[in-house]
């Protein structure tokens, strides 16, 4: 008998101390929705948060994350501090704009609620995006060799110009004019090459595209000098006698006029001291 009433205790404890922690975690129930499943370029995505204080007055702080699911998206994170009165309910959204670059994919939002710093409760919801594009990345580069092992912005006349461009996108479609100084403009493709005969800058502009991408434009210039001045190996440099007579004059009324500004700077001093 007197274990049957120790258990019934034992019980009654338990529950007594499961309805305080129910109480406990709800006194600030928090529940996050997004206005639609699925949201297209142009869209606004509108983040519901329903938050309500079952406890006394005080400031609680909203933190909403926002992440994809299975490819790389940098994480956005709005933040909020409100002001609750007891046992009041508020609504707190946020809004963000599907750009036609947005990755496509399922993501995943986590609203948290904190008193101070404290993690008091927190809910989950999943939206996903659709028909966006997605981007393509480019590099341009000029080269003095077909292989490109001697890349260069700096030419002379007469030499070759190697053109061509890197990205990770297999396949694009490739608009590209060289406009030359006197704005005379090229349709080249890429890879190409072309004899520089006129001195000054060039400049090479690609359009690139593809199905299901974002077109991107990308310049870049390069110059053509008139001439190289080439310096022999071991050549030594000597001055002419002209060179070295204008420096030695150049030199000489350097001396002469600092030697005027000290004997001016003295005079007006022994002037002054001696009005005193």
């Amino acid at each position: 008998m007197k274990k049957i009433q120790d258990m019934c205790r034992m019980i009654s404890w338990v529950f007594l101390l499961s309805l305080l922690f129910v109480s406990y975690c709800t006194a600030q129930e928090i529940t996050v929705k997004a206005s639609k499943d699925v949201y297209y370029p142009n869209d606004n995505i509108i983040i519901i948060n329903k938050i309500k204080n079952s406890d006394s007055e005080k400031i609680l702080v909203l933190e909403t994350r926002i992440s994809g699911e299975g490819f790389r998206y940098y994480p956005t994170l709005m933040r909020s501090g409100v002001y609750f009165n007891a046992g009041e309910e508020k609504e707190i959204n946020f809004t963000f704009y599907v750009i036609d670059t947005m990755p496509a994919g399922r993501y995943k939002v986590v609203s948290s609620l904190f008193d101070e710093e404290k993690l008091i409760n927190e809910s989950t919801c999943y939206f996903e995006v659709k028909n966006t594009l997605k981007t393509i990345d480019m590099d341009l580069f000029t080269c003095k060799d077909s292989s490109c092992t001697n890349r260069a912005t700096i030419f002379y006349k007469g030499e070759t110009v190697y053109m061509n461009y890197k990205s990770s996108v297999e396949d694009l479609n490739i608009d590209a004019i060289l406009t030359l100084p006197d704005k005379t403009e090229k349709k080249i493709d890429l890879p190409s090459s072309y004899v520089l005969q006129i001195p000054g800058a060039y400049l090479l502009k690609v359009t690139a595209s593809k199905e299901g991408y974002k077109s991107i434009i990308k310049e870049m210039e390069f110059g053509v000098l008139e001439k190289e001045v080439k310096v022999l190996e071991g050549e030594k440099w000597e001055p002419t006698e002209k060179q070295v007579s204008e420096f030695q004059i150049s030199y000489l009324l350097i001396i002469i006029g600092i030697f005027g500004i000290i004997v001016i700077v003295i005079a007006i001093f022994w002037i002054m001291k001696k009005k005193k």
